[in-house]
């Protein structure tokens, strides 16, 4: 999925609880979610969807080694209102504005 929020950014869709122990912190950017982040040096780590409990890691942040990233496929294109002009993706697969995002009756509609 590709997000636009000033940046382009790349994450996976995942459904399980942080693998982190003790788990990091974060702090609710909105009604709908949290963003966590390194105790250590303040880098963004990934967004929960608090309602449905779903996580959406960078894939940046993932060890793949080139065979898995090759494997890696764009399903979505979110908050595409806020996408710069100069830089448009080809593909098929969905695009979607903010307001159908945040609309969706359950995030797992992205994939379809």
């Amino acid at each position: 999925m590709v997000g636009w929020n000033s940046h382009v950014s790349g994450s996976l869709r995942a459904t399980t609880a942080s693998p982190l122990s003790p788990e990091p912190p974060y702090f609710s950017s909105s009604s709908r979610g949290e963003r966590y982040f390194c105790s250590g040096c303040g880098c963004p780590l990934w967004f929960r969807l608090t309602d449905t409990d779903r996580y959406f890691i960078p894939w940046t942040l993932l060890e793949l080694n080139e065979v898995d990233r090759r494997r890696l496929i764009l399903a979505a294109e979110i908050y595409t209102e806020t996408q710069p002009a100069f830089w448009r993706l080809t593909g098929q697969y969905a695009r979607l504005s903010g307001k159908e995002v945040e609309e969706m009756d359950s995030p797992c509609q992205l994939a379809h």
